[in-house]
């Protein structure tokens, strides 16, 4: 089960995404993340597209609807 998910550190790195961007992916429901003690963990398959994603968290939350 620990190879499904990445921690919110290996995001970050692998991806170039900052904290932020995860924190506004998460709370818009466009990432599934799980809360494991004082770290969030995301599944490995919702990053298939980082750029897409990127995206999705730069714009303004009324254009996600």
């Amino acid at each position: 089960m620990a190879g499904e998910f990445f921690s919110t550190e290996e995001v970050t790195r692998m991806f170039d995404f900052t904290t932020e961007e995860l924190e506004t992916l998460r709370q818009r429901g466009l990432v599934r993340a799980y809360r494991r003690r004082d770290t969030w963990n995301y599944r490995r398959d919702e990053f298939g597209n980082p750029e897409l994603l990127r995206a999705k968290a730069q714009r303004p939350y009324d254009e996600d609807e």
